[in-house]
């Protein structure tokens, strides 16, 4: 049973394939994070938010209606290049780049294994943080394709946040974007309570919102940057799980399930003269995951983390080193950095059924890191 406070929001028909709201992300979109969440403080800055609760939300397969609160709604993507239509909005230039490097463009979005899809009739609720963008999104739309219904959280780009939701109701599922600051309890609290209300029990959580917001040494490091980041990427991850273990323990009338928490090849790395803040925090998620797990395991709930590398996202842009990825891969033994699905991809499997005796593991997906 769904233990949701009661949300109001008006209904209005899904508009028609090929409209799309014009409203743009506001000043707080520039500072946002890879992951779709943008530096505390930043707020809303479109005014688009009623109650800080939903911007917008597209339901499933059928024709049904889009739950707005005062945003457009936003369209799905016409058909005939669906595929380049998906990596292109979630990662932009990256195709251009991969081709024009005279690579190979991002796989098609299917499925690694067929055992990993899920029973249509059960299809479950996954929370994913941070998912408007970068590994968020990559994880967002890899589930919906694997038989998932997703919640995308974001808290300041709905665009954004909008595209995935448009993506996954075309893989689809049923998919809503939901405005939350998780850094704060309260919007933690309504994140879930929405997404028990419009899909059904939450079974699933990635914990992935994060942020470097700043590269130097910690000590040209702003205290209140330090502050964020830790806020952002550990204390965030507490909150998120704490409220998971609250509906999904089979012993306290959930019914059980698995928390994928989005660490960092720093937190063991340590990542000096670059960010120590954030590689400080991202080991904190990994002492969380092992704890939790621990704490957990009579609770029907498994808890692990992935640990990716260097990967092709918008987390360095944010940072203020666009080019980071590109000018780092020579660390990495496998010599290029990871796009976003190839860790959205790791993240499925800690989540599917090939992983029922896995708990209390850091999967490092950094390619030799």
């Amino acid at each position: 049973m769904c233990r949701a406070e009661a949300i109001s929001a008006s209904i209005s028909p899904r508009p028609a394939a090929g409209s799309m709201s014009k409203e743009s992300a506001g000043s707080g979109a520039a500072a946002a994070d890879a992951r779709g969440v943008a530096p505390a403080g930043d707020g809303d800055p479109d005014g688009l938010v009623a109650g800080g609760v939903v911007v917008a939300v597209a339901a499933g397969a059928a024709p049904q209606p889009a739950i707005v609160v005062s945003a457009s709604s936003v369209s799905t993507v016409p058909g005939g290049d669906v595929i380049r239509s998906v990596w292109g909005a979630v990662w932009p230039g990256l195709w251009d780049s991969l081709e024009g490097a005279g690579g190979s463009a991002p796989p098609s979005p299917v499925s690694v294994r067929d055992d990993l899809l899920v029973d249509e009739g059960q299809r479950p609720v996954t929370v994913i943080t941070g998912a408007g963008r970068g590994i968020g999104a990559a994880t967002a739309l890899h589930l919906a394709e694997l038989g998932h219904d997703v919640v995308v959280n974001y808290r300041t780009d709905h665009a954004a946040a909008g595209r995935v939701v448009d993506m996954a109701h075309q893989a689809g599922a049923r998919a809503i974007a939901v405005q939350a600051d998780v850094t704060l309890e309260d919007d933690v609290t309504r994140l879930f309570a929405v997404a028990c209300d419009r899909l059904g029990p939450v079974r699933f959580l990635v914990n992935n919102a994060g942020a470097t917001l700043h590269i130097g040494d910690l000590a040209d490091t702003p205290v209140a940057t330090i502050r964020a980041v830790v806020d952002v990427n550990l204390f965030s991850a507490i909150l998120c799980a704490r409220r998971a273990a609250q509906l999904m323990s089979t012993n306290r009338g959930g019914a059980g399930g698995a928390i994928v928490n989005v660490s960092s090849a720093a937190a063991t790395l340590g990542s000096a003269h670059e960010y120590v803040h954030y590689a400080a925090a991202k080991a904190g998620v990994d002492a969380l995951t092992v704890g939790l797990a621990k704490e957990l395991a009579a609770d029907g709930i498994r808890v692990n983390a992935v640990a990716p590398g260097l990967a092709l996202t918008e987390i360095h842009a944010a940072a203020g080193a666009p080019d980071r990825a590109q000018r780092a891969a020579v660390r990495v033994p496998l010599g290029r950095p990871a796009d976003a699905r190839e860790i959205a991809v790791a993240i499925a499997w800690l989540l599917g059924p090939d992983a029922t005796y896995v708990t209390g593991t850091v999967l490092r997906v950094a390619g030799g890191l």
